[in-house]
């Protein structure tokens, strides 16, 4: 099984007791870190059709009177620790819990 397809706790917990042994996880965990790296940014998207295609015009919302710079650890931070609560929700399934 693949990480980031969709698949449901309930169905996860299906495949294992089935005899799926091998689940690629990985991608969901990315996920979660990059979803919250995105929260902490506070972006936006707003749909833009150009030249018959669709795209996302995404923008980041920052208070004009804060001047106070984002550091590239704390952005490591952010997405890493959201990535260890993921998984720590994924063991919970994993081990049937």
């Amino acid at each position: 099984m693949h990480g980031g397809s969709g698949v449901s706790d309930g169905d996860f917990r299906k495949a294992i007791l089935s005899g799926v042994r091998k689940v690629n996880y990985y991608t969901y965990m990315v996920m979660a870190g990059g979803k919250e790296i995105a929260s902490q940014f506070q972006m936006g998207c707003i749909p833009v059709e150009r030249d018959g295609k669709k795209y996302k015009y995404c923008y980041s919302l920052v208070e004009s009177d804060k001047e106070t710079p984002i550091m590239y650890h704390e952005i490591v931070r952010w997405g890493t620790k959201a990535m260890k609560e993921n998984c720590k929700k994924a063991m919970k399934v994993f081990f049937m819990q």
